[in-house]
């Protein structure tokens, strides 16, 4: 990324993502960043990082299929899962 498009990267060094999570480069419609690199209002968790890797693999399907309406990435909320044992409460 430092050679693609290095004004994207974060002085803490995450990647600016727009809410489809493409890179905040207009130039580069087509490159996309998600999990603990991306640059967005979530938390750095499994959880998150699946989600957001849903919403890139939707959006490149409509960009190949010549659909630009791109679907944006939803802040989730904050949460902690532990395990207590075997058998799991929900």
């Amino acid at each position: 990324m430092r050679t693609l498009s290095p004004s994207v990267i974060t002085p803490e060094g995450f990647i600016d993502v727009f809410p489809t999570l493409q890179i905040a480069d207009g130039e580069l419609p087509k490159v996309f960043a998600a999990g603990d690199i991306a640059n967005t209002r979530n938390q750095k968790a499994a959880k998150q990082g699946v989600q957001e890797g849903y919403v890139v693999a939707y959006n490149i399907m409509q960009l190949a299929s010549g659909n630009n309406k791109l679907q944006a990435y939803k802040k989730m909320r904050r949460e902690i899962h532990m395990s207590l044992g075997l058998v799991s409460a929900h």
